[in-house]
């Protein structure tokens, strides 16, 4: 609805000549003006969004798209390469406790240790976890492919990990 009622008796417009004709102009340009919705035949404006609108704001919603998605499948592909590894470190942790309680000596192998497909696990020297809980210490490298993962040293005689400098 117009902000100003042109056919109304007691209207600026009756007494100044030119006055309803500028109104009327003025808010035809503003109608047909970039930026202003267009001015519905009725006097009102249109509701809801032009097709350019649309198309503006799905070019935006696909920009975005292609930027973040790439990056959150990497952010995703490693914090499950993160929780893998810090699998394989707690079992690696506890393998102290494990052959104390048993109290059975324990060397880790391939099978006893949770190694997704892909990744290798080098043992330069055996690892022996005693059944007194202490172990001979060792040094361990996980790979995936050519990149190496994690590079730990296991103390002796705690069975303490630390990273390898």
């Amino acid at each position: 609805m117009l902000p100003l009622s042109l056919n109304h008796p007691g209207n600026l417009a009756d007494g100044v000549s030119g006055f309803s004709q500028i109104v009327k102009q003025t808010f035809r340009l503003m109608a047909y003006s970039p930026g202003y919705r267009f001015l519905h035949p009725a006097g009102h404006f249109a509701k809801g969004f032009t097709l350019l609108e649309l198309l503006v704001v799905m070019a935006l919603v696909g920009m975005l798209t292609g930027i973040i998605a790439p990056r959150l499948w990497q952010w995703i592909e490693g914090t499950q390469q993160r929780t893998r590894l810090d699998a394989l470190r707690s079992v690696l942790q506890h393998l102290p406790e494990q052959a104390f309680f048993d109290a059975k000596a324990r060397r880790p192998q391939r099978a006893d240790l949770p190694i997704p497909e892909g990744w290798r696990v080098e043992l330069p020297k055996a690892l022996v976890y005693e059944p007194n809980g202490m172990t001979n210490g060792g040094h361990v490298r996980v790979w995936s492919g050519e990149s190496l993962l994690a590079d730990w040293l296991i103390a002796a005689p705690s069975g303490d990990i630390k990273e390898a400098l």
